[in-house]
C-alpha cells in the first residue's frame, strides 16, 4: 500500500524538479491514476504544458521585436519617469546599429 502512494508521489517530485525545475518544460509525468494523485498528475502535466506554450509564445515575440528593432535605421528612445523623485531623468537610446 505504502509503495502504491510513494512511488507515483516520487515520480511527481522528479518532474517538478529535476524536470520542468530545470527548464525541461516538455517533461510529463508517466502517473495515470484515478485518484487524487493521479488528479495532481494531470495537474502537474497541465501547467507543464501551458508553460511550454507561454515560454514558445515569449520566444517567438522576443524574436519578432527583434527583427524589427534591427530593421530599423533610426535609434529607439525608452523615455523613463521616476516613480517619485522629482528630478527629470534622461532617456535611455538604444541604437539600432
Amino acid at each position: 500500500m505504502t509503495r502504491s502512494i510513494t512511488n507515483p508521489l516520487g515520480r511527481l517530485q522528479q518532474m517538478t524538479q529535476a524536470a520542468v525545475a530545470s527548464g525541461d518544460l516538455a517533461f510529463r509525468t508517466s502517473v495515470r491514476r484515478k485518484d487524487e494523485i493521479g488528479e495532481l498528475a494531470d495537474s502537474l502535466n497541465a501547467m507543464a504544458n501551458d508553460l511550454q506554450m507561454r515560454v514558445a509564445q515569449l520566444r517567438s515575440e522576443e524574436e519578432t521585436s527583434g527583427r524589427v528593432l534591427s530593421a530599423m535605421s533610426d535609434g529607439v528612445i525608452v523615455a523613463t519617469r521616476p516613480a517619485v523623485s522629482s528630478e527629470p531623468t534622461l532617456p535611455r537610446v538604444r541604437s539600432s546599429a
